[in-house]
C-alpha cells in the first residue's frame, strides 16, 4: 500500500522555493529523484526511502529527533558554500519543523569519506581554504567556540557542511545520522559516523546550539530485495529496477530506531 505521507517540494532540484503550496506525495517525491539515485540497491537511499514510506515509521523517526508529524521533509535538500567557490552540499532529508532544523544523512554500505585535510589537499588551496571558512562561518553562528579549521582536520568533511547545512536553515539545528544495519548480516557502514560526531561535538563545544544524533536502525532484506540484490551497479537499468522495486514492494522489515545523542 502506497504511503499516504505528504513531502514538501525538492526546493532546488525543481527550482521551487519552500514556500510554494505545491507538495508531492512519497511516490512523486521517490520518482522526482529520477532512477540516477538508484544505480545500486545498496545505496542508503534505498533503505531510507523503504523507512519512510511508512507515515507511522517516519513519525517515529521524527519523535526521536523531536520533530514534529506535521514537518516539511525536503530531499536532496541542496546548500551552496557562502564562500569560494565548491561542490554544494546535498543532504539526504532536510526536516525543517517552525525553528528548528534536522539534516538528516543515511548510512548504510558507504565508507567514510575523505577528511576535512584531505579534500583541502585535493584542490586549490586558496579556494578551498575559503570554501571551508564560508562552512564554518555558518557554523559559529550556534557556538561560543572559536572553532580554527586545523582543529578540524580530522573530521569527515561531509558532517562538516551538512552541520554547515543544518545551521543555514533555522535557529535550531541539528545534524543526524541514520545509520541502517542489516540483521541478517550485519551490514553496515565501514566506519560508523559516531566518529565524526563526537569529534565534531568536540570541537565545537557543549555547549552550542547544534544538536547531534546517531540514530540506528536494524533491518531485516524481504524476498522482494532479493530480486534485485545481485543487479549490476551503475547502470541505469538497475536504477530503473531498484527504483520500480521501491515504489511496488516492501523491500526491507524494520525495527524501531534506537538514538543517542553526543
Amino acid at each position: 500500500m502506497r504511503s499516504r505521507w505528504r513531502f514538501a517540494p525538492l526546493p532546488t532540484a525543481v527550482g521551487i522555493t519552500e514556500d510554494d503550496p505545491m507538495h508531492f506525495d512519497f511516490e512523486e517525491a521517490a520518482r522526482g529523484l529520477g532512477p540516477s539515485a538508484f544505480t545500486s540497491p545498496y545505496r542508503s537511499t534505498v533503505p531510507l526511502l523503504s523507512f519512510m514510506k511508512s507515515g507511522d515509521r517516519l513519525i517515529s523517526l521524527l519523535e526521536k529527533l523531536q520533530l514534529g508529524p506535521d514537518s516539511a521533509l525536503h530531499l536532496e535538500y541542496t546548500v551552496a558554500p557562502p564562500r569560494g567557490k565548491g561542490k554544494v552540499s546535498c543532504t539526504d532529508l532536510m526536516v525543517i519543523d517552525g525553528a528548528r532544523s534536522v539534516a538528516i544523512e543515511a548510512k548504510w554500505t558507504e565508507p567514510r569519506y575523505e577528511t576535512v585535510s584531505e579534500w583541502l589537499a585535493g584542490g586549490t588551496q586558496e579556494n578551498r581554504q575559503e570554501v571551508l571558512e564560508g562552512w564554518l562561518d555558518l557554523i559559529r553562528q550556534f557556538t561560543t567556540a572559536p572553532v580554527p579549521p586545523d582543529d578540524l582536520a580530522d573530521l569527515q568533511y561531509q558532517t562538516l557542511h551538512r552541520a554547515a547545512s543544518a545551521c543555514s536553515t533555522s535557529n535550531q539545528p541539528s545534524v543526524a545520522y541514520v545509520v541502517f544495519v542489516a540483521a541478517d548480516t550485519g551490514q553496515k557502514p565501514e566506519s560508523s559516523p559516531s566518529v565524526d560526531l563526537e569529534l565534531l561535538r568536540n570541537r565545537v563545544g557543549a555547549d552550542t546550539a547544534l544538536g547531534l544524533a546517531l540514530v540506528t536502525v536494524e533491518m531485516e532484506p524481504t524476498a522482494a530485495f532479493a530480486e534485485i540484490r545481485d543487479l549490476a551497479k551503475g547502470r541505469s537499468e538497475t536504477g530503473v529496477a531498484v527504483m520500480d522495486a521501491l515504489l511496488e514492494k516492501d523491500l526491507f522489515e524494520f525495527s524501531q530506531p534506537t538514538s543517542k545523542r553526543f
